[in-house]
């Protein structure tokens, strides 16, 4: 039908409609470029890993997650540990914060208090081993956890946040700042 009423259409509005239609394809392949390999990546993992429950061992009671010497690389936060609970006061909006591990134990609670539900931390594991999660994560804001081997979620871990983006892909501390929804330049927003 809308081949139909293009024929109709004089010659100025054909290519009028002709370059919207142009740039509208180019968005959903540039979109499609990013999207659809995220989504297949997660829906492999997804395959991979379902019916996996258990990690092979429990962590050891009172594993927590291992700052980086470089704790803080963007924003400010700090950290502090009581018995087996990490909490994370985060005072900016946004935070990048990196971790030379990332595991909590069944035992043990890691908590963020953020300024806000529209406040972020992204949290980098530079980790050679996936970050195993078997305890609570609890948080007020957004918590993006970044593992390049994988961040498996235990039978009985416990998240509690206002949002949560576990991933094996990179994400550019640029778009991070500015929001992952703000990229709009066709350029990937998360990373091998």
């Amino acid at each position: 039908m809308a081949k139909h009423i293009a024929y109709r259409l004089g010659a100025r509005q054909r290519e009028v409609l002709h370059r919207r239609l142009q740039r509208r394809h180019e968005q959903v392949e540039a979109y499609l470029s990013v999207s659809l390999p995220v989504l297949l990546a997660c829906g492999a993992l997804w395959s991979a890993t379902a019916g996996v429950v258990h990690a092979e061992t429990p962590l050891p009671a009172g594993t927590l997650p291992q700052p980086s010497a470089q704790f803080v690389s963007s924003g400010s936060a700090g950290s502090a540990v009581a018995g087996n609970t990490l909490t994370i006061d985060q005072t900016s909006n946004k935070a990048i914060l990196n971790w030379d591990s990332f595991n909590v134990a069944g035992d043990s609670a890691v908590r963020f208090n953020q300024p806000g539900a529209d406040a972020a931390a992204l949290n980098r594991i530079h980790s050679a081993d996936p970050s195993v999660i078997q305890g609570s994560i609890d948080a007020n804001g957004q918590i993006y956890l970044i593992n390049q081997n994988c961040i498996p979620f235990d039978q009985g871990a416990e998240v509690n946040v206002e949002s949560l983006v576990a991933a094996s892909l990179d994400i550019d501390d640029e778009v991070f700042k500015k929001g992952l929804l703000s990229n709009t330049d066709g350029s990937a927003a998360l990373q091998w």
